[in-house]
């Protein structure tokens, strides 16, 4: 009767354990690649605010390269 009270609270801990590790992992995360964004006006002063932190020259954000661009939103994700 001992050993199977101990294996009910083994098992009870591996399910509880076990439950914040999905939930860990199910948390929200900012994927750059995956995240499609819709710009408005809202969003240029931040950019030009981007352009002036890093010493870019202003340049509208589709001529911008990928790269530019994910440098950008990590950027942002820093400057709510």
């Amino acid at each position: 009767m001992r050993g199977s009270g101990m294996m009910g609270v083994l098992l009870m801990a591996g399910a509880l354990a076990s439950t914040g590790i999905v939930a860990g992992c199910a948390h929200p995360h900012h994927d750059y690649d995956t995240v499609s964004v819709s710009w408005n006006a809202g969003e240029e002063p931040y950019y030009e605010r981007w352009e002036h932190d890093t010493h870019r020259d202003h340049s509208a954000w589709e001529s911008r390269n990928a790269d530019d661009q994910k440098q950008y939103w990590a950027w942002r994700h820093d400057h709510q």
